[in-house]
């Protein structure tokens, strides 16, 4: 005899993807700090996130006016690094995305 996966109806609604999407690539929360916000487990938060075709391991997109003061700070003499850390951003991420608007300002320029 072979068991039938139940299927029961979610007590509390998925969540938009745009709310998921917001929350966990551009905040950067983490699945935990989701779970909490919404009162949930992990387990269904990533349940949510696999819904969406969000990935799980996706990192935060920094964003242009992030990236601009990032280079106000360290013009201002701070340490990239620990720049990035607060902005929670990798020196790959912030490399290749600096690239990229810069690359689309010359662009724009021409």
């Amino acid at each position: 005899m072979t068991r039938t996966r139940k299927h029961y109806e979610p007590m509390i609604p998925v969540p938009a993807y745009e709310t998921l999407h917001d929350q966990r690539i551009l905040q950067g929360m983490t699945v935990e700090q989701i779970a909490q916000r919404h009162y949930v487990s992990t387990t269904t938060v990533n349940q949510w996130l696999d819904q969406h075709g969000i990935k799980l391991n996706a990192s935060k997109v920094p964003q242009w006016a992030e990236i601009q003061a990032i280079q106000k700070r360290q013009a201002a003499g701070e340490v990239l690094n620990t720049i990035l850390l607060d902005y929670r951003f990798s020196r790959f991420t912030y490399d290749k995305y600096r690239k990229q608007f810069e690359k689309a300002l010359q662009l724009n320029h021409t």
